[in-house]
């Protein structure tokens, strides 16, 4: 660690992050638990505010970040959803030569190569909500119907010869 440049600072959130929501407590275990598998020294975390759309605290944590390593997001979900918003955040992490990690996808952006990962993994689950079987198979408890076709489909295919 530089002499002017002191650890990670958590992010976590008021808001459910992809549709589940995670106590503020568990978020920050996550994210302590995570730096200290990494050696990376913690910071306390900011908790965004709960209203839609407002990343307040996160803009504060990138204005924060020229003295700081980085920062660690309990999960890369807690980006804005404009994929340019997001690449302005990844600049502005590079720029300050700091490092933005995702606790919960265990993902790392320490220089330019490594964007395409993290925003890969958005996209792709971005990309599965808007797929046919979107939502066909939430977790409800309930057991999946044999009268669906696509279930019996499935089970037949699965079935040993």
């Amino acid at each position: 660690m530089s002499a002017e440049r002191g650890g990670f600072r958590g992010y976590i959130s008021s808001r459910p992050v992809r549709a589940t929501s995670y106590p503020q407590r568990v978020q920050n275990l996550v994210v302590r638990s995570y730096a200290a598998r990494r050696d990376l020294p913690y910071k306390l975390s900011l908790t965004e505010y709960a209203m839609p759309n407002c990343f307040m605290m996160l803009e504060t944590l990138l204005e924060e970040l020229p003295k700081l390593e980085g920062a660690i997001l309990f999960s890369m979900f807690m980006l804005p959803g404009l994929r340019r918003e997001r690449e302005r955040i990844y600049a502005h992490v590079l720029d300050n030569h700091a490092q933005l990690h995702a606790a919960l996808e265990e993902t790392v952006i320490r220089e330019s190569a490594d964007v395409a990962l993290f925003e890969d993994t958005i996209q792709v689950a971005n990309a599965l909500r808007n797929s046919p079987l979107s939502g066909r198979f939430a977790k409800d408890g309930r057991s999946y119907p044999m009268s669906d076709p696509f279930v019996a489909s499935l089970t037949r295919a699965l079935r040993p010869a």
